[in-house]
């Protein structure tokens, strides 16, 4: 090891130290402010990718590959495969949200039950505060509150009485209180509404990101296999993974067009209605256990693309798409990054924009401000034509109900 020489002279000794100092501080000095160049780029720039651990990435990854290989029928059955299970995500995702809507469309109405809204929102104020008024057209208390199939068998058991005892009605009224139909408690079930909102970002972010992919990709017929040749590894001792690669590269554009009918739309759509149809359950949902598990039920639907991949992919596609490199990233300018845009929280805000559009959504839809309290409760409630809700029902929006209402909000 060299020694280090150190001048005897005090001067020369401080000298030598403070330029070591020095040094040292620019380094330290010129690595962080390239980290923090670093992270600004980070946050300032998403890079281009392809999923590929859900049935979406390999609708799309397989084809292009079978492409590529000038369609060679190991890869041309690998993406029939693939599309067997994309067609089966498709049309489990849609029947479940079918049948929700089924359930808050028609069963609902069919069942005589109203609109939640809020009611039951002022509990803690209630008998003798304002908003105290139920759908029953009574004032709640907190020993009164009932979920709707309590209530409503409790209404049915008085209506029975009344019907079997008319000269008894007096006596009835006294000793059979029905209490009303409300929410057990209004900010657990905002809170499962945030947290089922912010479980469906991600799947947001990818509908934006493939629309992105679309966009940047070349339109060209490039291809996605990649070939290099080893010039030292003998045959005998060739990796066939190593001599192919898989690349994400561009595509002609009537394969553009293609995955963007077939895959993109849809993929929009089905977010979209699980957004309004879970917003529209939730909302429904007046007990606390309830909105937990109805959150967590809704947030697995969108799960099911990438569920199936786990579950029904072929092992020659799942062995292929953790080896699919992505598009290579677009140079940024780090020497002067828009800096200001960190302190943004911006997924915050895409989270209280998308909430607020389904929330007005909701309230614009099935509620109205009492003109007695101000609180909001359930617009006029119809029973609809017919027991039958399908995809086109849900799609258009155009179930047919009867004129006349079966239940409108008592005025006192």
């Amino acid at each position: 090891m060299a020694k280090t020489i150190v001048s005897p002279r005090t001067g020369d000794y401080e000298a030598v130290r403070s330029a070591m100092i020095d040094t040292n501080e620019t380094y330290e000095a010129e690595a962080l402010n390239e980290l923090v160049l670093e992270l600004h780029s980070v946050s300032n720039y998403q890079p281009l990718t392809l999923e590929q651990d859900t049935v979406w990435g390999t609708a799309i990854a397989i084809p292009q590959i079978a492409r590529s290989s000038k369609w060679d029928s190991t890869f041309l059955m690998l993406a029939f495969r693939v599309y067997v299970n994309y067609i089966l995500c498709i049309a489990l995702v849609l029947g479940i949200l079918t049948y929700i809507g089924e359930e808050t469309h028609i069963m609902n109405p069919l069942g005589e039950q109203m609109h939640l809204c809020d009611f039951g929102a002022n509990l803690a104020s209630c008998p003798d505060g304002d908003q105290c008024t139920g759908p029953g057209g009574t004032k709640y208390s907190p020993e009164g509150l009932y979920g709707y199939d309590e209530w409503n068998m409790h209404r049915y058991v008085k209506k029975a009485l009344l019907a079997t005892f008319p000269d008894k009605e007096h006596l009835i009224n006294k000793h059979v209180p029905v209490g009303e139909y409300g929410l057990e408690n209004y900010w657990c079930r905002l809170t499962t509404i945030v947290l089922f909102v912010m479980s469906m970002l991600p799947e947001l972010a990818a509908c934006l990101n493939y629309i992105r992919f679309f966009w940047e990709i070349p339109t060209n017929s490039e291809s996605w296999l990649k070939y290099s040749k080893s010039e030292t590894a003998s045959d005998e001792k060739r990796d066939p993974w190593e001599q192919l690669t898989f690349q994400v590269s561009g595509m002609p554009l009537h394969w553009k067009i293609f995955h963007f009918v077939v895959l993109v739309l849809p993929r929009v759509l089905i977010c979209h209605f699980v957004l309004r149809e879970g917003m529209q359950l939730l909302m429904e949902t007046s007990g606390i256990t309830d909105a937990v598990l109805s959150s967590c039920a809704m947030s697995f639907v969108t799960d099911i693309g990438g569920m199936i991949f786990r579950c029904l992919a072929p092992r020659p596609v799942a062995a292929i798409m953790p080896r699919l490199k992505q598009p290579p990233p677009v140079p940024q300018d780090k020497t002067n990054p828009t800096k200001w845009l960190l302190i943004i929280p911006g997924k915050i805000v895409a989270l209280l924009v998308v909430l607020s559009i389904y929330l007005f959504d909701y309230y614009h839809e099935h509620c109205a401000v009492s003109p007695v309290d101000g609180s909001w409760v359930s617009k006029d409630v119809y029973l609809p034509e017919s027991s039958s809700f399908t995809f086109l029902n849900m799609l258009l929006h155009n179930q047919k109900y009867e004129e006349k209402a079966f239940w409108t909000m008592p005025q006192p």
